[in-house]
């Protein structure tokens, strides 16, 4: 797949870029070799150039890493008949689950969900509706914590602000989903007793199996019941059968 997108014609990968979302650039662009994606960089306008190179300066796994920095924000003094005409204005703003509001200074003050917006009266500022209690993280924090909030608040996105909490982008649930769904399966399988691959090479034999000592007991003791319950209800069993 690497090796297809390296064949592409820079320019042709450009126009293709345009089209995506900022991370979803940062993202092609960290698959293939620095070479290519200077080559195709170099072709975008300045400002989606300045843009990528920005994420693309963040952690690999980091919640900049994984950010849209297209994000639709309104002024916190914005009335709330204002606020939906301007979204009816930009039809092309993707991932708008919730409405952020900022300051003069750029300065995330609140957020507001699109159904508290379609239901408060025309001329109410988002000030008065806005929550401000926002859970929003660093562009340096792991993938991994954001995931964990995304799933323990159920939220369909995150914020990303920086030092002086101004709002740099936002990350969704569906950049972390694969995330979610690769600790869940990291947890079981070191709940069992498997773990990850390098963990199971750096562990001796005795150790990889004392760790699934208890899951293969609970198993075993589990079967034994089981066997034990038929046992006794073994004639009944057989009394069912015969008269079916």
């Amino acid at each position: 797949t690497i090796r297809l997108l390296e064949q592409e014609d820079p320019q042709h990968m450009a126009s293709i870029l345009e089209e995506a979302s900022s991370n979803e650039q940062a993202y092609l662009m960290g698959l293939v070799n620095e070479e290519y994606a200077a080559s195709v960089i170099k072709l975008l306008q300045t400002e989606e150039q300045e843009e990528l190179e920005e994420l693309m300066a963040y952690p690999e796994d980091s919640a900049g890493s994984l950010m849209s920095t297209d994000v639709f924000t309104l002024h916190e003094n914005t009335k709330a008949q204002e606020a939906i005409a301007a979204l009816q204005d930009h039809e092309e703003a993707e991932m708008v689950f919730y409405l952020y509001a900022i300051d003069n200074n750029e300065i995330l003050t609140g957020v507001v969900s699109l159904r508290d917006l379609v239901t408060t009266p025309g001329n109410t500022m988002l000030k008065d509706i806005m929550s401000r209690k926002v859970h929003a993280v660093r562009p340096e924090i792991d993938q991994e914590e954001v995931a964990r909030i995304v799933s323990q608040y159920n939220f369909l996105a995150v914020p990303v602000v920086d030092s002086d909490e101004k709002l740099l982008g936002i990350v969704t649930v569906d950049d972390v989903v694969d995330v979610i769904r690769e600790e869940a399966t990291e947890d079981f399988l070191q709940m069992v007793g498997a773990g990850k691959d390098r963990e199971i090479l750096l562990k001796s034999s005795w150790d990889n199996a004392r760790m699934r000592l208890p899951w293969l007991f609970a198993s075993w003791i589990g079967g034994i019941l089981a066997a034990f319950i038929i046992g006794i209800f073994d004639n009944v069993l057989q009394s069912t059968i015969a008269l079916a």
